[in-house]
């Protein structure tokens, strides 16, 4: 009841969120078959495809499900994420208790988990169902586990694979779980070893192989893999041992958390070497207590386990760390700190124990409370898109990846002012980035500083020649400054780059007048025409056309197309205009009649 409550209490101002837009479009708003709700083209379409992230059905289907209940309702679906996360903090609290932990100091450690600000990405985030899905799964395997290991039998044997399934299927970071359970056999359960514990996790083992390598696939599809630069197998492990000391420093220090990270440019040698001295001096006290304190050696051996797949060694995303990793990994941990705890509780002289207990206790009290109200603050960050990555721009120095969507929210917004410090800092922190220069060129455009703004786009265009909405934001900045050939170049190059059809269509209306500016009228005409072909809703296309044919004396041609342009547009004064006059000019003469 304390955790339920208490988490509840905490995470009900998500409940009024918004969707933030990071991730959250792309398993939400993105795809026409989660929004439909559960249908059997969605069902089917939610086990084939990976949607350019991960293969995780059971996490596109607790979104349809969402979608058919609630409709677009982002509160209900944040309610569904503090659901599942309440459910995991039951079934750890019970896992304690079943093994005979003392009710305060399961409550202590449970509290510690699901209080603990590193929860709130994947709780307070939308897009973080795959890790409160998984992890209740996780745990519901681990209580399942130890109802067959104390009687096997086939059916409780089918139960927990069962729920290990459900795990694989909302998401493939559990792919560590074989392991976790061999773990499992030697402490708590204290199972004999045989061969046979190791063969009953064979179908485990073969699940996570087929995970692991569906996952890699696709994310190299996607390009995930391709989005930091290629570092050696030493690098790697550099900032494989630097992400442990920052998961390490983050538990039982966990300020300045954010969204995301910038993967780093450098680490010196004094930080990886470091963090890999505390990782040896932990697993020797831990290996050194093993028979008198177990849980130690168990738990801190899973929580270096349970973060390989996101620890850096195969990279995938700009991120060298990310709250969310912690969600299942910070079980096992939270289970060996429980054991230090109780060690040096039960280490202390026996005339001292009974304070040494009190004392301990009443440390813990005053850490989950200060816990709390960090998490309370956390969760306050993520009310909105702007707001997470403000504050992942401020709370990590050099956040370029904060600064760039920070910046693309404001400018979408039309917030041009308080975008241009973000775009600032990243375009000069990131001076070869295309999207940092057309980010800060845009912000500039929208303060109508041209001419600065003509520079971080010609920039941005010479890095990234294929991105074409850099070349239509320059075309529109040098119209902008009169600088009519530049501009009928820059439209050309966004429309060679490629557009979506309606901003094609736009492009291709601005090209048409500006040829008309400069005299090469032979080419208007064409562009006029493509631009309503791209959008038959463009007003400016179609009404351009007719003016422009209207004024070549070529009536029999515009009248129609002034006709359809008053039919599509009736609201419109310059259709009704045109029309009437090119009616009167028609009868006048004779001609267009229908």
């Amino acid at each position: 009841m304390i955790c339920s409550v208490s988490i509840a209490v905490l995470y009900a101002p998500a409940m009024r969120f918004d969707l933030i837009g990071f991730d959250d479009a792309a398993y939400v708003l993105q795809h026409d078959w989660v929004r439909a709700g559960i249908t059997w083209h969605g069902i089917v379409t939610a086990f084939t495809t990976d949607g350019g992230i991960y293969w995780h059905p059971l996490t596109w289907l607790s979104h349809m499900v969402d979608a058919a209940i609630f409709g677009q309702d982002a509160g209900a679906r944040h309610l569904q994420n503090i659901a599942w996360h309440v459910g995991s903090a039951l079934l750890l609290f019970s896992l304690a208790r079943r093994f005979q932990a003392p009710v305060w100091w399961a409550l202590a450690g449970t509290l510690f988990w699901a209080l603990h600000p590193l929860r709130v990405e994947s709780v307070a985030w939308v897009a973080g169902r795959k890790d409160v899905l998984s992890g209740f799964f996780f745990l519901m395997c681990l209580w399942l586990y130890t109802n067959y290991a104390a009687a096997p039998n086939a059916r409780r044997y089918a139960a927990m694979l069962g729920a290990a399934a459900l795990g694989y299927l909302s998401k493939p970071s559990i792919v560590t779980l074989p392991f976790v359970l061999l773990l499992f056999d030697w402490w708590p359960l204290e199972r004999r070893w045989r061969w046979k514990l190791l063969l009953e996790k064979v179908p485990l083992f073969a699940f996570s192989i087929a995970v692991s390598c569906a996952t890699y696939l696709s994310q190299k599809q996607a390009g995930a893999l391709a989005m930091t630069r290629d570092a050696g197998l030493a690098e790697r492990v550099q900032n494989a041992l630097a992400a442990y000391g920052w998961y390490l420093e983050k538990t039982l220090w966990p300020t300045n958390l954010a969204v995301i990270y910038p993967y780093p440019t450098v680490i010196s040698a004094a930080v990886w070497a470091g963090c890999g001295l505390l990782l040896i001096a932990i697993s020797a006290v831990a290996l050194w207590h093993r028979r008198s304190d177990p849980a130690l050696l168990c738990g801190w051996l899973a929580f270096l386990g349970m973060l390989v797949p996101t620890i850096g060694l195969i990279q995938a995303g700009p991120q060298p760390y990310a709250d969310r990793f912690t969600y299942m990994a910070s079980l096992p941990l939270t289970v060996a700190l429980a054991a230090g705890v109780a060690a040096l509780a039960n280490r202390a002289p026996a005339a001292w124990r009974p304070r040494a207990v009190r004392l301990l206790a009443s440390l813990a009290i005053g850490a989950i409370l200060m816990l709390a109200v960090r998490t309370h603050e956390q969760v306050l960050t993520w009310r909105s898109g702007e707001a997470a990555f403000a504050h992942a721009y401020t709370a990590v120095e050099g956040n370029t990846i904060a600064a760039m969507n920070l910046t693309a929210l404001r400018i979408g917004k039309g917030a041009y002012a308080s975008a241009l410090r973000p775009a600032e800092m990243a375009a000069l922190a990131e001076p070869e980035s295309a999207v940092h220069q057309y980010n800060l060129g845009a912000a500039l455009a929208g303060l109508k500083r041209w001419e600065e703004s003509e520079r971080a786009l010609l920039r941005s265009t010479e890095l990234d020649p294929e991105r074409a909405e850099g070349w239509s934001l320059l075309g529109r900045v040098q119209r902008e400054e009169g600088k009519k050939v530049e501009a009928i170049r820059s439209y050309r190059e966004a429309v060679r780059a490629g557009l979506s059809p309606v901003e094609e269509s736009r492009v291709r209306t601005q090209l048409g007048l500006l040829l008309l500016g400069v005299g090469q009228e032979a080419e208007v005409e064409r562009e006029f025409r493509a631009a309503v072909e791209k959008n038959p809703a463009n007003e400016s296309a179609l009404l351009n056309l007719v003016v422009f044919l209207s004024g070549k004396n070529r009536l029999e041609e515009a009248l129609p197309l002034a006709r359809l342009a008053l039919q599509r547009f009736p609201e419109n004064r310059q259709a009704r205009g045109l029309a009437a006059s090119l009616e009167a000019r028609a009868a006048g003469s004779g001609a267009g009649k229908p």
